[in-house]
């Protein structure tokens, strides 16, 4: 049996009033997660999507401009630039001031919400906050983002369709160098074919993301971020002096065209050396 969607009836509080964890990983589903999981009065502590075609945020679908890169209120990104095969940096990809919004309303959460989340991702925690249980203005925002800027970029970088690519995890996450603060982020892999990393702020000293195979570290500027294949090893440089917030996503390939399928066998095979 095969679910497509997710019951919307889930995020019904007045149904399920005590339902604050809510783990359907791998169960086959489809399609965009209803808006009233984000917009719940009460946040759930969990929500774990993960191994579905299942997206809480913004998809180009196969109709009218979204279909392709035709729409016109996509921006660049700016300058890309390639340090090492498959890697692609964009120096421009968010303003400052988008940067400072989307920390500042970060903050606001976790100041509503009993803090920043440091138990999400099970092998290597961040301490973060997860976009897709924020709802209003902060998945607004990024939903923006991902629409006008990161998917249509990232779709030209990887010579991917637009229609094949869906946010599977998006996270505003923290590094900071203070005592018992998480500093940095041990080498992994992501269960995604592609991730993006957006650096946030500037005033810190360290950070960002090395690549253990090819011994080297891209560390954007604030506003810019790189984009690489998931499957590849990677790690958190340590922040040795102040804090460093990064806006992080796992993106899946769901290739539509046999075009798709043999672009992304290539890309994989050729991101793991």
């Amino acid at each position: 049996f095969i679910m497509k969607i997710l019951p919307a009836i889930f995020a019904n509080e007045s149904v399920f009033p005590h339902l604050s964890i809510l783990d359907v990983g791998s169960n086959q589903l489809r399609g965009s997660l209803h808006p009233a999981f984000a917009k719940r009065a009460t946040p759930f502590a969990l929500l774990d999507i993960s191994g579905n075609q299942l997206t809480s945020y913004y998809r180009y679908n196969s109709t009218g401009i979204n279909n392709d890169h035709g729409d016109d209120s996509v921006v660049d990104g700016g300058p890309t630039s390639s340090p090492l095969p498959h890697i692609h940096v964009a120096s421009s990809l968010l303003t400052k001031p988008q940067c400072t919004d989307l920390i500042d309303l970060a903050i606001r959460h976790t100041e509503a919400n009993g803090g920043w989340t440091m138990d999400r991702h099970k092998a290597y925690q961040t301490t973060d906050v997860d976009i897709a249980i924020c709802g209003d203005k902060l998945l607004d925002t990024c939903n923006d983002h991902l629409r006008t800027t990161i998917l249509p970029l990232m779709a030209r970088l990887f010579e991917l369709s637009l229609v094949d690519l869906a946010i599977e995890d998006l996270f505003l996450a923290k590094y900071s160098a203070e005592k018992d603060q998480q500093r940095m982020l041990s080498k992994h892999t992501d269960d995604s074919e592609l991730s993006f990393v957006i650096t946030l702020n500037d005033g810190f000293k360290g950070g960002g993301t090395r690549f253990i195979d090819d011994d080297t570290t891209v560390a954007p500027n604030c506003g810019a971020g790189v984009f690489f294949c998931g499957h590849r090893l990677h790690s958190g440089v340590e922040v040795v002096e102040g804090e460093r917030y990064i806006l992080a996503g796992f993106v899946r390939v769901y290739p539509s065209t046999p075009e798709g399928v043999v672009k992304l066998d290539c890309l994989l095979k050729q991101s793991k050396g």
